[in-house]
């Protein structure tokens, strides 16, 4: 797994039996984003411009007679966008925060809060922390996630928290312009702002 942007070293681990040597390597980075995708270098460097997962192959000739050698891996590139919602932020009551990060697989999560008042609990660990703010008021809240692939995101939201729940009323129907006696499905879609 690869960040996306970076520049990827591609090591050959080729070898030969007996006294042959690899004379030749072309690498196909499997990226059809790019015309230059490929390589004839033994360790050469690649960076690809979208996040996915992409089929890299490596084909090498030795100085024995005979067929070339392919071999095909998968390489992952990711791009994460750290991202979070929260349920309804109203002072001394706990907030549950959930992580929404997209682009990658996150193995790391570290909040922090905005409410020095709050000591120690002022930064959490895991995809999904509650916190109690003491005091109505605006916080800037952050969230940097980090993927398998050792790449790093980080996002800032301020969030009022109110000293009490407003609901906003809303709702959704199956139609809006229903027939004499067909069905209409109402979904409450109502929540606290």
């Amino acid at each position: 797994t690869v960040c996306l942007g970076s520049g990827t070293q591609f090591n050959d681990a080729s070898y030969t039996f007996g006294n042959y040597n690899i004379n030749s390597w072309v690498w196909d980075f499997g990226d059809p984003n790019s015309n230059l995708d490929t390589s004839t270098a033994q360790n050469p460097t690649y960076t690809y411009t979208a996040a996915g997962v992409y089929n890299v192959s490596l084909t090498v000739n030795s100085s024995k007679p005979g067929q070339a050698q392919t071999i095909t891996k998968a390489v992952t590139v990711e791009d994460p966008k750290a991202d979070f919602s929260f349920t309804a932020p109203v002072y001394q009551t706990p907030v549950n925060f959930n992580d929404l990060t997209t682009g990658g697989n996150v193995v790391f999560w570290r909040w922090y809060f905005g409410d020095p008042q709050s000591g120690k609990n002022d930064s959490a660990f895991g995809s999904g922390p509650v916190h109690v703010f003491d005091t109505a008021g605006y916080y800037d809240v952050t969230l940097i996630v980090m993927t398998s692939g050792g790449c790093v995101d980080t996002i800032v939201k301020t969030i009022h928290i109110l000293q009490q729940q407003v609901p906003l009323a809303d709702f959704t129907a199956s139609s809006f312009n229903p027939y004499v006696g067909q069905k209409v499905n109402l979904i409450d879609q109502s929540v606290y702002n």
